[in-house]
């Protein structure tokens, strides 16, 4: 990753895996979902470098409901930067894009900012906590790249294209086909980077020269390295990702202080 003065770069910060329900004083894994994500954007707005814009890279919600999309719409509004949304496999696609609609959040399925190109591409299948990469998705992003050839391109989905060394999530919680995104990846050189959610975990690496990198929760996180289903003991956080005008990128984590009630 190459460094770059600040004119020469812009902030994005991703929130994913929110869970919130209908009920905001209910929990999930103990951790109470409404408050746990107002801790993290609380320590978002608090950094020395703000964000031009966030990704929520789905889970936003997770009973389907409307006045979980309704809240989680609030905090957003608050936030003060727009932000972009994306499904997860807890999500209700319809529900979401309607209610996730006003000036400032939305569900547009791509972002042009300075030299950059923004795809959000839904990995998710109706009725399934798996993912596919469909070939409308990536037909569609194939399309963006012959129409905006001078720009640098961020992915941005909500399952994970690499393995996430918990056995569980890969017994079919996972995406299907990630060879589709490494083609993808390969063919086109304009990729510059890949982030996800789903995993409930950070994770980052640098292959040839492209940023792949996961998201942990704004609740909270699955230990990693495990067979059977665990909880981390580390806590909520964000991703933050500086895209610079050469087309790299320089990203990292960042985490609340201490578990909310």
């Amino acid at each position: 990753m190459v460094s770059g003065h600040k004119s020469d770069r812009f902030r994005i910060w991703q929130f994913s895996d929110i869970h919130l329900y209908a009920d905001a004083a209910q929990k999930l894994y103990g951790v109470n979902c409404d408050a746990s994500l107002q801790a993290v954007l609380s320590l978002a707005q608090s950094t020395a470098t703000t964000a031009e814009f966030c990704l929520l890279t789905g889970d936003l919600v997770q009973d389907g409901s409307a006045a979980a999309y309704r809240r989680l719409l609030g905090y957003f509004e608050n936030l003060s930067v727009p932000a972009y949304c994306l499904p997860g496999n807890h999500d209700t696609l319809d529900l979401m894009r309607r209610i996730l609609s006003s000036t400032r959040v939305g569900c547009q399925d791509h972002i042009l900012y300075r030299r950059w190109l923004v795809v959000l591409l839904d990995t998710t299948i109706n009725g399934s906590n798996a993912g596919y990469l469909s070939v409308m998705e990536s037909q569609r992003l194939e399309a963006l790249i012959q129409q905006y050839p001078d720009r640098h391109v961020l992915l941005a989905m909500h399952h994970p294209p690499l393995p996430t060394t918990m056995q569980w999530l890969e017994r079919g919680v996972t995406l299907e086909n990630p060879e589709q995104v490494h083609q993808l990846v390969a063919n086109h050189s304009c990729i510059r980077g890949v982030v996800w959610g789903h995993a409930h975990q950070a994770f980052q690496e640098m292959r040839a020269d492209v940023l792949w990198a996961g998201c942990p929760s704004t609740m909270a996180q699955f230990k990693p390295g495990v067979d059977e289903f665990e909880l981390d003991s580390v806590l909520a956080g964000f991703r933050y990702i500086d895209l610079l005008d050469d087309g790299s990128i320089e990203s990292g984590v960042m985490r609340v202080v201490q578990s909310e009630p």
